[in-house]
């Protein structure tokens, strides 16, 4: 018994006329998602963050005009993004204040020692 793997001619193709799904937009969800919790580790969160973003606003173009699906998907990451960058910025910028309080406390550049004793005195 022989099996014919040759597509048929007679059917058209499942997503003949429908747009396809953004590739970008769903990066954008992803890294979006995934740049959140991150960002509380600043760094990876800042970095993840700005790649949400900027996969959100190409998504968006992507998807501008029904070119392709996804448009949801761009929008959350972007917002996701902008959300990790937000988080992780204010947690940078309180960590540095507190270094910057404490070397003013302790009138020369705190070691990690230092900073973590500051941190516990409530600075």
């Amino acid at each position: 018994m022989a099996v014919s793997i040759a597509p048929d001619p007679t059917r058209a193709a499942p997503d003949a006329g429908w747009p396809r799904q953004s590739r970008v937009a769903t990066a954008a969800l992803v890294t979006g998602v995934v740049a959140l919790p991150l960002g509380l580790l600043v760094y990876p969160g800042l970095v993840l963050g700005v790649v949400a973003i900027g996969c959100g606003l190409a998504g968006l173009v992507a998807t501008r005009g029904g070119r392709a699906f996804g448009r949801g998907r761009a929008g959350f990451g972007l917002v996701a993004g902008l959300v990790a960058v937000a988080i992780a910025a204010s947690l940078g910028w309180q960590g540095l204040r507190t270094i910057r309080d404490c070397e003013d406390r302790l009138g020369h550049r705190p070691d990690r020692a230092e900073i973590r004793e500051c941190i516990r005195a409530g600075l």
